[in-house]
């Protein structure tokens, strides 16, 4: 078996290189990035915030 995989690795490493190519372009086809700009501004409310957390700082009160 060992004989069989030493004589066959390129063949394995081949394969697992075009997987993660497949994987990555499906996954960004799929759900691609994108950015827009919102108007009007969206405000931000902190919801359900655990007491022992902590915000170092400043929250914006309005996204765009």
């Amino acid at each position: 078996m060992f004989r069989w995989i030493s004589q066959n690795y390129r063949t394995f490493l081949w394969a697992l290189a075009l997987s993660i190519a497949v994987w990555v372009a499906a996954v960004t086809s799929a759900d691609p990035d994108e950015t827009r700009t919102l108007s009007p501004a969206v405000p931000i409310q902190i919801i359900g915030q655990d007491p022992s957390l902590v915000i170092n700082t400043e929250i914006p009160k309005t996204v765009e």
